[in-house]
């Protein structure tokens, strides 16, 4: 089994592939309109993850074009961003999601997340999955609640709901551990614009 220090250092190394850093007579370059140098973001959740213990940071945010049970609810979308420790979460890449219809807001964060961690199991080895911890922030108290319990009652008003709950937990299995803060709805729409 490889020590921490090691997954780390292969973790670097893949992802600076998978980011274009490339090394170049000796200089280091990289494709245009990424920067992988550490910057303040300002963000106040960030800077409270000195007493986490985590390898990579999830952050997502999700809505529904329509939350409302009698008109069948709306289409799911979201965000997230996924950063390695060290690196500085603003020069992280934001993906965008599209759920389609039936979602309300509660399920679509659920499953954005759902996304988010299994885009990050797709990209580790299962070896290294096994020993990262990851750290999700969120602005759902519904969906962190999922993803740091065993279940909460819910409501069966959203179809979606429970299809959300059970991606979430396979998506949550292989990592050595998976955690969750919550943070302002104006971080947020900051980072994501939504």
């Amino acid at each position: 089994m490889k020590s921490e220090a090691d997954f780390i250092r292969q973790q670097i190394t893949v992802l600076k592939d998978r980011l274009g850093l490339l090394e170049s007579e000796g200089k280091k370059t990289m494709r245009k309109g990424l920067d992988l140098s550490f910057s303040a973001s300002g963000d106040k959740t960030i800077d409270k993850l000195k007493g986490y213990n985590w390898n990579y940071l999830i952050e997502w945010d999700a809505g529904t074009s329509c939350n409302i049970p009698a008109k069948g609810y709306g289409a799911g979308y979201g965000s997230f961003r996924i950063t390695m420790k060290g690196d500085d979460p603003e020069s992280s890449i934001i993906e965008r999601v599209k759920l389609g219809k039936g979602y309300s807001c509660n399920a679509a964060e659920i499953d954005v997340l759902a996304h988010a961690l299994s885009r990050l199991g797709d990209t580790l080895h299962p070896d290294s999955a096994s020993i990262a911890s990851v750290h999700c922030i969120g602005d759902s108290q519904i969906a962190l609640g999922w993803l740091t319990k065993k279940g909460v009652p819910y409501s069966k008003t959203c179809p979606k709901f429970p299809e959300s709950i059970a991606r979430l937990r396979a998506a949550m299995t292989g990592f050595k551990s998976v955690t969750g803060q919550w943070r302002t709805r104006t971080e947020s729409v900051r980072i994501f614009g939504h």
